[in-house]
């Protein structure tokens, strides 16, 4: 401060989205080679501190465990800003790099809410670190129609929460928040009918399936029954071969153990 400066003023530091995913990693880090953390565990916190910076919701800074996130947001980085940033930190000031190194080129542009991101996590992540290990999955993805078909739908864009092209188009929706209004039950009827009209096949996601690892697993089968009866076993078969993989399904229920956890703030390990 100058010898001009005004004595009330306040200088305050804010760390950018990539510094703050750096410094989580730092941490995680830390947490990890003493033994509190598994390398699964660390991966899945900052992935999913990533997929927040990268998404369009944000956890209550005060009580990020017990408040309700805020929605509707602008993403405050990209991946690439992830990825740019961490690959350029150097020294020992860089503690947890290798960490958010690795982490930063696997995190997903565009979740909307907590439950979208775990869904993400899980499906990508290779089974060894709890994942299905599925390719090109894509993140609220607005639907590229015709004419002919957008004039069918109730409003336009269409947005699936996720969109899986390589199982014919398959679309999944979370139905998060309040689903006990006249209004949303006609909005959900409408998204199916939508889906429908354009010969997409659509699962749907509810909080009761992620209540445990055993309901998560219980939702992935029946996702995979239906895959196999719409495409045959030859789809199906890797992912089914991952679920009934013991070593696969231990990693798996760490991985949605940690990231339902509501009792451990992912900064104080």
């Amino acid at each position: 401060m100058g010898n001009d400066a005004d004595p009330d003023d306040v200088f305050i530091a804010i760390e950018s989205p990539a510094h703050s995913f750096a410094s989580l990693a730092r941490v995680l880090d830390q947490a990890e080679r003493a033994g509190r953390l598994t390398h699964l565990q660390a991966r899945a916190l900052l992935l999913a501190y990533g997929y927040e910076l990268c998404g369009s919701y944000a956890r209550d800074p005060t009580r990020p465990l017990t408040a309700d996130c805020h929605y509707r947001l602008e993403p405050s980085a990209t991946p690439d800003d992830l990825t740019t940033w961490c690959r350029a930190r150097t020294g020992r000031s860089a503690r947890g790099i290798r960490l958010a190194r690795e982490c930063a080129p696997q995190v997903m542009a565009g979740s909307a809410s907590p439950a979208e991101t775990i869904h993400g996590i899980v499906l990508t992540s290779p089974p060894e670190l709890g994942g299905l290990g599925m390719p090109d999955v894509l993140m609220n993805h607005t639907l590229q129609l015709s004419a002919e078909e957008a004039a069918l739908m109730h409003r336009l864009p269409l947005t699936p929460d996720l969109t899986f092209p390589q199982l014919d188009g398959l679309v999944l929706e979370h139905q998060g928040g309040t689903h006990d209004a006249p209004l949303q039950y006609r909005e959900d009827a409408s998204r199916t009918q939508d889906y429908w009209a354009l010969g997409r096949p659509v699962v749907m996601t509810s909080s009761a399936d992620f209540e445990s690892p055993a309901a998560y697993d219980a939702f992935l089968r029946r996702l995979l029954a239906g895959v196999r009866r719409r495409l045959g076993a030859a789809a199906s078969e890797p992912y089914q071969a991952i679920l009934d993989d013991p070593r696969a399904t231990a990693a798996r229920h760490e991985l949605l153990s940690t990231l339902t956890d509501r009792m451990h703030d992912p900064w104080h390990w």
